[in-house]
């Protein structure tokens, strides 16, 4: 993908009705630079702060005190280029999509028009060294994490160069990336609901695709290997069964107790008759 999305100056909104779908949910987006934009240290406190723990902005408004979503949650997804940061909840029986996004954006406005506390800056820190620092104790941790650095922003110190930048976010930090990425206009709305069978139109709002978006046929480069299963015939078929093996009861032994108690005991347990 090569394609450079322009800046977005107007929110969209799309409605999605599908079949069995038990809960309305609705995700807000925004835009947000690559993994190696000096920003991105403040935009994952940033996203920590909103949904890391159960004592999260998220989870302690929309599920706990207001009881309107049985789930909230953001995700930071960077790239190599441009990526999101999401908002997302799924709602609680009886609940509107529309109050749902109502909420997330007053969250989010909070964190435009407000610093974060020392205890929340704080804690998001603790959360997010935490995780780092679990998902190292094994091997595979350990590769995983210089793989995604190294794909991600081509440096294998890359993890470690964003904690320590991390250790030094400050409250006005938070404060400002919220204010220049998660604008209102920068926004891309989902709202997720049950079909509607009384509705005759379209159930859902259709999301065209921008012009400058080029798909290409996939081709796969002559140094990769495709391997095609064999058919059923070419398949070795599985050994035949063995001869069925008989049945027997293990032997079992009545006994008694000093006290009178008889017990029955076999091979493998005793217990009382």
């Amino acid at each position: 993908m090569t394609v450079t999305e322009p800046e977005r100056t107007s929110a969209t909104h799309y409605v999605v009705r599908e079949a069995n779908t038990p809960l309305p949910a609705v995700m807000i987006s925004y835009p947000i630079p690559a993994d190696s934009d000096p920003d991105n240290a403040a935009l994952t406190v940033l996203n920590a702060v909103l949904s890391q723990g159960e004592s999260s902005r998220l989870y302690e408004t929309l599920v706990y005190r207001d009881q309107l979503a049985q789930s909230a949650e953001s995700v930071l997804d960077s790239k190599q280029g441009p990526g999101n940061l999401a908002v997302f909840a799924i709602l609680a029986g009886g609940k509107k999509a529309a109050d749902g996004e109502t909420a997330l954006r007053r969250e989010v406005a909070r964190l435009r028009n407000t610093p974060v506390s020392a205890a929340e800056l704080a804690e998001a820190k603790n959360e997010i060294l935490t995780a780092a620092l679990e998902s190292r104790e094994t091997a595979e941790g350990k590769g995983r994490t210089i793989a995604s650095s190294v794909i991600i922003d081509r440096d294998p110190r890359a993890a470690d160069r964003q904690l320590a930048a991390i250790g030094q976010v400050t409250a006005a930090d938070i404060q400002r990336v919220a204010a220049k990425y998660l604008r209102d206009e920068r926004s891309a709305t989902i709202q997720y609901l049950p079909e509607d069978k009384t509705i005759a139109a379209p159930q859902n709002d259709r999301i065209e695709v921008a012009d400058t978006v080029v798909v290409k046929p996939l081709v796969v480069p002559g140094t990769v290997e495709v391997v095609t299963p064999a058919s059923a015939a070419e398949r070795i078929a599985p050994p035949p069964a063995g001869p069925a093996i008989a049945a027997s009861a293990l032997p079992r032994r009545n006994s008694s107790s000093p006290t009178g108690c008889a017990w029955w005991w076999s091979k493998s347990m005793i217990s009382p008759c």
